[in-house]
């Protein structure tokens, strides 16, 4: 062994080390990242479903008399890590019947989109998440 080895070889272990640590820092921020995005998919995937369960059955209003309504207090969104849960968008495209709920989670724009049939006598009112979204039967 010659002189000087030893700390030839201590320096290139502490290298391996640090790029090692590195690259697994980076892989775990990734996977967390990637977790808070599929939490949140879940969700508004949930409450969208509840959307379209209320939307349907309030075709019942149709047949009420005027200024009959259905309510939904829909649901905030838990993003996980985050202490406070998140607001979100939710809005409807009549002509193309289809209803939409976003959520900025991260800077990022998190979307998801069902198709709803829109009884022509009702009027859907576009809310966020941890609002009423009232239904309800016009003139």
């Amino acid at each position: 062994m010659e002189k000087g080895q030893i700390s030839f070889d201590l320096l290139l272990t502490a290298v391996v080390l640090l790029v090692f640590f590195g690259t697994l820092t980076t892989l775990t921020g990734f996977l967390e990242s990637e977790e808070r995005i599929s939490s949140v998919r879940a969700q508004e995937r949930q409450i969208l479903s509840g959307i379209v369960d209320i939307a349907t059955n309030a075709a019942v209003l149709s047949g009420g008399g005027a200024g009959s309504r259905a309510t939904f207090l829909v649901p905030k969104i838990f993003v996980p890590r985050k202490k406070e849960k998140q607001s979100c968008t939710i809005s409807f495209d009549v002509s193309q019947g289809r209803a939409r709920i976003e959520a900025i989670v991260d800077g990022a724009s998190i979307v998801e989109e069902r198709n709803l049939f829109f009884h022509p006598r009702l009027s859907y009112t576009a809310t966020k998440c941890g609002e009423n979204m009232v239904i309800e039967r016009g003139r």
